[in-house]
């Protein structure tokens, strides 16, 4: 019993200082003001080949990034890079808006379509739709009447 007593104490022991290893891994190792270093964008050439923009305090620098390491492609001002805040983006209520258009031109189509009662119509105009395929089907046949 007591070597039972004393495997647990070891194990609880063994698991809290991996616990507080991790802990102190996570943390930076040196203090770095907050937002000092910011990757701007990133464009994959290839499938090892990569452009990256990284913001450095006020300096823009443009770097190739390919398997085999990274090397400096230019140098700028970080205002060359500077972004707009997106606008703000506002919810529509599409039942105003149809009250609004029902008295408007007839000409003019409709921003939501109405529900249609047939059955096919929750399918129409995606790949499980019977017309979609019937007018694949008449696309081809243009086709292939024309080339012949």
């Amino acid at each position: 019993m007591e070597a039972i007593l004393r495997v647990v104490i070891a194990l609880v022991l063994v698991v809290g200082v991996m616990w507080v290893l991790a802990k102190v891994a996570r943390k930076p190792l040196r203090g770095r003001a907050a937002g000092s270093l910011d990757v701007v964008a990133r464009t994959q050439l290839s499938k090892g080949a990569s452009i990256a923009v990284v913001k450095i305090d006020e300096t823009a620098l443009v770097l190739g990034v390919t398997d085999h390491g990274i090397r400096l492609l230019h140098e700028t001002g970080a205002e060359v890079f500077a972004t707009e805040a997106p606008t703000k983006r506002t919810a529509v209520d599409l039942d105003a808006v149809r009250a609004k258009r029902a008295g408007a031109s007839p000409a003019l189509p409709d921003m939501v379509p109405a529900k249609s009662k047939s059955p096919g119509a929750k399918f129409s105009g995606s790949a499980l739709s019977v017309k979609t395929w019937k007018q694949a089907v008449v696309a081809i046949r243009e086709r292939s009447v024309r080339d012949a």
